[in-house]
């Protein structure tokens, strides 16, 4: 679990320097999407007491309150794409951490995957993880009492970032992509709050 909770501070981390980046552009679209907004509501109302003085107040009513209602909705799905573009920039800042960090990271992963101890590590297409690093991985595994054959795999994933673990034709899924799809619905609302808090 520590592994787990390096990776989601990781996470949040990255998550918080790229949000910063992010919010003030945010606030500004925000921003001039309210402010088109309410020129065309006033352009609308305009429109509508010249063309027609026998409308009543309640229709002008429901036409701002729909107006309302569409600028929330509107409000809302650009919220929504800059939380999934937090999660993007999060992903892509574990691709593209320094090889120690990287190293890091995946050996923790690695350390918490393994079951058996006589496990294939599968890496990327962007093959990342070298010998050393699995090497690495049985060296703390036999000072855990484990048992420490791992190795790394001659074939690679198609995927970026992380590994695949292989036992006996069962593979483990230990890719950030699958890392950051199962954190995604717990840390959704954080990023939010983050973003626009």
């Amino acid at each position: 679990m520590k592994g787990i909770d390096n990776i989601v501070k990781a996470i949040l981390d990255d998550a918080k320097a790229d949000v910063q980046a992010t919010k003030d552009q945010t606030k500004q679209q925000i921003k001039q999407m309210k402010d088109k907004a309410k020129a065309e509501i006033e352009k609308q109302v305009s429109a509508m007491e010249k063309e027609t003085a026998k409308k009543s107040e309640e229709l002008k009513r429901r036409e701002k309150t729909i107006m309302e209602v569409e600028i929330r909705r509107n409000n809302l799905m650009v919220k929504r794409e800059m939380v999934d573009e937090a999660f993007s920039l999060a992903y892509k800042s574990l691709c593209e951490l320094s090889p120690a960090d990287y190293d890091s990271v995946v050996l923790s992963m690695i350390m918490e995957a393994a079951d058996t101890g006589d496990e294939e590590v599968v890496p990327g297409k962007d093959q990342k993880i070298s010998q050393k690093l699995v090497d690495e991985a049985n060296a703390r595994l036999k000072s855990a009492k484990r048992n420490g054959n791992l190795k790394l795999s001659k074939d690679t994933g198609d995927f970026t970032g992380g590994f695949v673990m292989r036992s006996k034709g069962i593979e483990t899924n230990c890719t950030f992509s699958m890392l950051i799809g199962q954190l995604k619905p717990n840390l959704e609302n954080q990023v939010a709050n983050i973003l626009f808090g």
